[in-house]
């Protein structure tokens, strides 16, 4: 299950939690199955990040750094992945397809 604490930074937007992750790089990220429905994270380093089940429905993700994160089982319907880096992630499914 998610960090909750890194839940609640990250809901805060993309500016605070990349400064975070800028003091902290060696934290474990877990979002797992975290509740991230319309998210507003454009430019987000989620680089490593363990989002397996989580719910980025209709999140605006454009320009966010997913390398080599975890996005099996993520709800990612509707979301903005514009320019986002997605090598090296992990899925099961091809990451926004339609239904």
């Amino acid at each position: 299950m998610a960090n909750q604490e890194q839940v609640q930074l990250l809901q805060r937007g993309s500016g605070e939690w990349n400064r975070w992750r800028s003091n902290h790089p060696k934290i474990r990220i877990d979002l797992s199955y975290a509740r991230l429905k319309l998210a507003v994270l454009p430019f987000a380093n989620l680089e490593g990040a363990n989002l397996e089940g989580a719910s980025l429905f209709g999140a605006n993700l454009r320009q966010a750094n997913l390398t080599r994160a975890n996005l099996t089982d993520t709800d990612l319907t509707g979301a903005n992945l514009a320019g986002a880096n997605l090598e090296g992630t992990t899925t099961n499914g091809c990451i926004g397809c339609p239904g």
